[in-house]
């Protein structure tokens, strides 16, 4: 029950004015609890006293606004008012909430209507962790935004200049969250919508109240307002009529280094271009802002100016736009959180491979812009929002085509007769006229789209749309081939719904390269964008004679340098030199230089002529056992803290690396897979998520009478089924791989034997589709609406498949039940690192190994990937306390910590590899062949056999069919024992 306090809330008279329609952050203070000294840059709300604001008893029926301040909230849990002080110089006071706190505002309307709302809130969680409020009106969610709406942060740079790497080149600096209260629209948390969402108040009273659903801040006032339209600019002229232009007047910001930024991943980015500022021969110098890293509709960056004097100030952007060609790209202007005027709000910047300068103007020449003296916020954001129309009506369409295609699917199937005939229009008698009109409302809006982009009609997007309408118009001439050419409206290349997913993601993208920001007085000169000839001559002979010169290090020699080789993407390795340089070596005096690794048969190469580097990190979970086998890589459980290091692991995924209780290796990252299902297509068919492989037998039927599958990876691997489509059947029927030891295998007993029989009985019996090449396109497609894939499928679902947002989810992978629980045994090792036996400095290494997969070094560099490159960044940490911290959407990181409960890899042997080829032929012969399943293994033991004799007698382990020395198939048991038996429990 919410408890009231205070008396009933009085209103104040209207404050004259209009109010600014942002819906971007803005400032509030400063947060060093000198507010009044920042007035300039606070928001004009703020400036009325209480008690002026309260003298009304409601919102005034022509308009207006109502800010309620802490004091007057409801609030649950007794939270108490924090004085200005302890809120960080905040004016109002403020309310400390945490996850799961709430509290209400009550508020009287003279009338039933639509408002909009902004709060106030400054952020106290660290790093990544979204804040999100939901948002209830009389008890009830007024817009599907409102049930978690996310509060963007401000971020900044932890240093105001470029630290450099060891070569003198310049490296993006920590982002940290800054301290400062912000104010925020209740709008569409994407941007795409230009207008504030608007809530319905009924007459009288209404109760808003606000739940912090993560995270943890202070809330501050929250002001609800009648919509009110900014003004154009003739008349934001016209009020400044009486002030006078700014003289010889000329502030340059680089564009470079924002003050604040809303989103990590809008970075500074090196230009080696002669009419860029700063600029440098023999060095890579961050001079540049964005590109493609401020593509995204609500990127916002802000710039902090000093205004000398009073006036009206125009303002240049020297800008670049080649990354979209054939297209404009948009921003919206603040000052000091407000946009100044209706021009303001979606400016275009041409598409451009040279640098230009800008200077924001309309018909009638420069617009004017009134700064007081003082300091003021200049707020540049990435705005799509033009183009919201067009976006709503393509994924209305998708949702139209998808809908179509579903109903046609459950009438004729997937696999569909070439040579039959369909009267089509029998059972869908309004597809034709149902095709012509979606095909008609996007050439309307393609007409529109054509005009925002300035009458150019080439741009991808615009392309992609009118690809899309032709198809559309095509099929509709002959409705009746529909059935033959499904794949032309949904799921194949270049199909109606591809198009329509394309021309969305690109119409979505708004990139812009800037270099510098002017603040100036009208028709002021700005730098030259073009070096001349001779300069560009002279400049090419330096840089040419420069490359002769090797990279001069900019420290020394001195003590213990590791060399490791890394195979990651040069970004990766950049990132964790950094990291080294700034934390590991500081600490420990251990230096590490990083060189990337191309191809990983190097690394048997470099063993076997003596130049192996220390350490290799990122390669297959093969190489270590190969390398140790031969005597290269160094046993890791010779070091007394070895079980402490391995526990956030999971055991399972260390079995690859052991060879007779010797560690070759420790995993890196991990793989995980889980089921993936179509949400949308399981409720439509209402069609359960299944549990176990009985629960996908008995949907089967269902399934295929709509033309739909279940995928296996087994139908994904063309060719031989390696060990991580076919061990897990065996795992989960209770089964193993190996038997006593490495000379025997387990496949036959009969355990296994009823794991290999539901493996091959799912495609023999059931009809589970043998072959899929590429399962993402059938599931993207809704042929095969569930399937059990990997985490490279759930990087492809979240990067490239936006028109499927919201309709898709995971859960674990289907098992087989015993004893009441589901065992759902899947594979999962990914990359793994591991130390070279000829290291001159075991201990420094592992010093180094303990560091990087520990999970506090695990976690920052997770954090600094997504921070640096983007969201889709996701690092699959294989430390499973570390990736628990991670920055995944919460449902998805339970559903992959749960399934690698269950995680287990097939161990190494010398005779594994012929194990696996075994069980692929097995497959083949029952299912393709239709052979029996007891014959089939039994020829495929007889040939294990043989071949583990051979290879055994190889390796020195038999002599002449005799066992001389043991090898031992280690287990998860023993990796458990191993933990334990660090601390003797």
């Amino acid at each position: 029950m919410l408890r009231r306090r205070g008396a009933k809330i009085t209103f104040s008279l209207i404050l004259i004015g209009i109010i600014m329609i942002s819906g971007i952050s803005g400032f509030i203070s400063r947060g060093n609890g000198d507010a009044d000294s920042n007035s300039n840059m606070v928001n004009n709300r703020n400036s009325a006293s209480l008690d002026q604001r309260e003298k009304e008893g409601m919102i005034p029926a022509d308009g207006g606004s109502f800010r309620i301040a802490p004091s007057r909230f409801i609030a649950d849990s007794n939270l108490p008012i924090l004085a200005r002080e302890a809120a960080y110089g905040y004016h109002d006071g403020a309310i400390h909430l945490k996850k799961g706190d709430s509290f209400a505002a009550e508020i009287e309307v003279p009338k039933e209507g639509e408002y909009t709302l902004s709060f106030d809130y400054f952020i106290l969680a660290e790093g990544l962790q979204s804040t999100e409020y939901s948002i209830q009106v009389n008890g009830k969610s007024p817009a599907l935004e409102a049930n978690r709406f996310v509060l963007p942060p401000l971020w900044k740079s932890n240093t105001d200049t470029f630290p450099k790497d060891r070569y003198g080149n310049e490296v993006m600096p920590t982002q940290v969250r800054a301290d400062e209260w912000q104010t925020i629209e209740f709008a569409d948390p994407n941007r795409m919508n230009p207008e504030p969402i608007k809530i319905k108040l009924n007459k009288g009273k209404n109760i808003i109240k606000f739940t912090l659903m993560n995270g943890e801040l202070l809330s501050g006032s929250i002001t609800v307002a009648t919509p009110a339209a900014l003004p154009s600019y003739a008349q934001y002229a016209a009020q400044h009529i009486d002030k006078t232009e700014a003289k010889s007047a000329m502030i340059v910001k680089e564009a470079e280094k924002p003050d604040f930024k809303n989103d990590t991943t809008i970075n500074p980015l090196p230009s080696r271009n002669l009419g860029v500022s700063p600029y440098a021969t023999n060095l890579l110098l961050l001079n540049t802002l964005g590109g493609k890293t401020w593509d995204i509709s609500g990127q916002t960056v802000y710039y902090d100016i000093l205004v000398e004097k009073d006036g009206l100030y125009q303002i240049g952007v020297k800008y670049k736009q080649e990354d979209k060609p054939n297209s404009r790209v948009f921003r919206t202007f603040t000052i000091d959180g407000h946009i100044p005027f209706e021009e303001a709000k979606h400016y275009p910047f041409e598409y451009s491979t040279s640098w230009k300068t800008e200077v924001l103007q309309g018909d009638e020449g420069p617009y004017l812009f009134y700064l007081s003296k003082g300091k003021h916020r200049i707020g540049i954001m990435a705005d799509a929002s033009p183009y919201y129309d067009v976006m709503q009506l393509l994924q209305q369409s998708i949702k139209q085509t998808n809908d179509l295609t579903l109903e046609i699917r459950k009438l004729v199937g997937n696999d569909v007769d070439q040579n039959r005939e369909w009267e089509i229009t029998e059972h869908f008698p309004t597809i034709q006229g149902d095709l012509l009109d979606i095909a008609k409302a996007l050439n309307q809006e393609y007409e529109k789209a054509v005009m925002l982009n300035g009458g150019v009609d080439s741009s991808k997007g615009l392309t992609a749309m009118k690809m899309a309408v032709g198809s559309l118009e095509k099929l509709a001439a002959e409705p009746n081939q529909i059935p033959r050419k499904l794949n032309e409206l949904n799921g194949g290349a270049g199909s109606v719904t591809q198009n329509l997913s394309n021309a969305i993601t690109d119409l979505e993208m708004q990139p812009l390269t800037v270099d510098q920001l002017y603040i100036s007085n009208k028709d002021a000169s700005y730098p030259e964008h073009k070096a001349s000839w001779i300069n560009s001559v002279y400049e090419s002979t330096k840089q040419f004679f420069h490359t002769f010169r090797s990279p001069k290090r900019q420290d020394n020699d001195d003590g213990v340098t590791l060399n490791v080789w890394m195979n990651r993407p040069r970004n990766y390795m950049e990132l964790l030199q950094r990291m080294v340089d700034e934390q590991f070596t500081p600490k420990t005096g251990i230096k590490v230089n990083f060189s990337t690794l191309p191809n990983e048969q190097r690394l048997t190469l470099a063993a076997s002529s003596s130049i192996a580097p220390d350490l290799a990190l990122g390669i297959s979970n093969n190489i270590p056992f190969d390398l140790g086998f031969r005597g290269a890589a160094l046993d890791l459980k010779q070091f007394d803290d070895f079980g402490q290091v391995i526990e956030p692991f999971s055991p399972g995924a260390l079995l690859p690396l052991i060879v007779n209780d010797e560690v070759y290796g420790v995993p890196e990252t991990q793989d995980f897979y889980v089921l993936f299902y179509r949400k949308d297509i399981l409720d439509s068919l209402n069609i359960p998520v299944p549990d176990t492989w009985d629960d996908v037998i008995e949907i089967m039927p269902e399934l295929q009478r709509y033309g739909m599958n279940f995928y296996s990876p087994i139908a994904g691997a063309t060719g031989m089924k390696p060990f991580m489509a076919t061990a897990p059947f065996i795992y989960q029927a209770g089964g193993d791989i190996f038997g006593k030891d490495a000379f025997e295998t387990g496949i036959d007993s009969k355990e296994s034997l009823k794991g290999i029989e539901l493996m091959t009985n799912l495609f023999k019996l059931y009809g589970l589709q043998m072959q899929v090449p590429v399962f993402y396109e059938h599931f993207r497609s809704g042929k095969m609406p569930l399937g059990v894939s990997n985490f490279a499928t759930y990087i492809q679902m979240q990067v490239a498949a936006p028109e499927l947002k919201g309709s898709w989810k995971i859960a674990p992978a289907p098992g087989i039940k015993h004893n009441g629980v589901t065992e759902r045994w899947e594979p999962g090792s990914a990359q793994v690192s591991m130390i070279f036996k000829s290291t001159k400095h075991p201990d420094e290494a592992w010093q180094f190994l303990k560091w990087w997969i520990s999970t506090e070094t695990q976690v920052h560099f997770a954090n600094q990937l997504q921070t640096l490159y983007g969201k889709e960044y996701l690092w699959n940490t294989a430390n499973n306390e570390a990736f628990s911290q991670l920055y995944w959407p919460e449902e998805d990181k339970q559903v992959v910590l749960e399934q690698w409960k269950w995680l287990k890899e097939v161990p190494k042997s010398p005779s594994a590899y012929l194990i696996e080829r075994e069980l692929s032929n097995i497959w083949t012969k029952v299912v393709f062949d239709g052979g029996n399943i007891r014959s089939a293994v039994e020829d495929a033991v007889n040939e294990i056999d043989k071949e583990t004799a051979r290879k055994m007698e190889e390796f020195g382990y038999m002599n002449q069919g005799k066992v001389v020395a043991p090898y031992r198939i280690a287990t998860i048991e023993d990796v458990e024992s191993w933990v334990r038996g660090r601390d003797g429990n």
